[in-house]
């Protein structure tokens, strides 16, 4: 054969191909069920939800794509609607992945946001400092109330130091966070008040308070009267104030806007030289 019938007849097949390719998708676009999605395999979605978003996602693939296309294939679907269905339904889903496992099956996986703190009005915040709608129960998480926005680095400042405070001082159950950025660490059994700068030098201030728990008159008083703990006030470098009394914690902890007593109605302990002398 002539070079020139040789490449007529290619430019023919590959002509013929995607013209074939073409009305074949157009076919199994409007027609063919060779792609029909039949099935919803959902990973991580509560065993109480799934029945009801998987009959939503199938009665948005009942809807119809440029008006005759079917959305209920492989091929046609859409992503968006079927994400925001989830997240309807699922407010606390941080990431949803998509994609087929077979011709008819289309797997559906979602991870949920992991809460560290609750917030007012069913919201919760994770340690990245998202704050989203959270469908769970979190009331044994401390409760937050911040007047300024928080980042990473805050978020997770805030849980190691309230991890070591449950473990070796007093559970909190509260935090308050106000416009000057003083956080107010509460508890409702023993009624006191841990407080200092949102900006603080965490290590340092850990080193502050084990010291001043550890150091006479404070020490003592803790022993014999640590429900009457008022405040415990870290917000001045070395030198630490504290005070007992009796207190309505119920009235602290739904104030939103906790401040502290100033500094010239604080009760110094006694040892002041122990109390102030820089740690080394």
């Amino acid at each position: 054969m002539k070079k020139r019938t040789i490449i007529l007849w290619k430019k023919i097949i590959i002509r013929s191909f995607f013209i074939f390719l073409f009305f074949f998708v157009i076919y199994e676009l409007i027609f063919a069920p060779l792609t029909k999605i039949n099935y919803f395999a959902l990973d991580g979605f509560p065993d109480d939800k799934k029945e009801i978003i998987t009959e939503q996602l199938k009665a948005e693939e009942n809807t119809k794509f440029l008006f005759f296309i079917s959305k209920d294939k492989m091929l046609t679907f859409s992503r968006s609607k079927f994400k925001k269905i989830i997240t309807d339904n699922l407010p606390n889903t941080k990431s949803i992945s998509i994609y087929p496992v077979s011709i008819h099956t289309l797997k559906i996986k979602i991870t949920k946001y992991n809460p560290v703190f609750a917030m007012n009005d069913g919201f919760a915040i994770d340690s990245d400092a998202h704050i989203y709608k959270e469908i769970n129960d979190v009331s044994a998480l401390p409760l937050l109330s911040a007047s300024s926005t928080l980042n990473k680095d805050d978020i997770k400042n805030l849980t190691t130091v309230i991890d070591k405070l449950d473990k070796a001082f007093v559970n909190i159950n509260a935090i308050n966070i106000d416009e000057y950025n003083d956080v107010y660490l509460l508890n409702s059994e023993n009624k006191g008040r841990i407080v200092f700068r949102l900006n603080s030098d965490y290590d340092k201030l850990w080193r502050n308070f084990l010291s001043v728990i550890d150091t006479e008159p404070l020490k003592g008083d803790l022993d014999t009267k640590k429900s009457d703990l008022s405040y415990l006030d870290l917000r001045f470098g070395n030198k630490v104030f504290y005070k007992f009394t009796k207190v309505d914690v119920n009235s602290i902890i739904s104030s939103a806007t906790t401040t502290a007593t100033t500094t010239t109605n604080y009760e110094q302990a006694s040892s002041t030289g122990v109390l102030e002398r820089p740690l080394r």
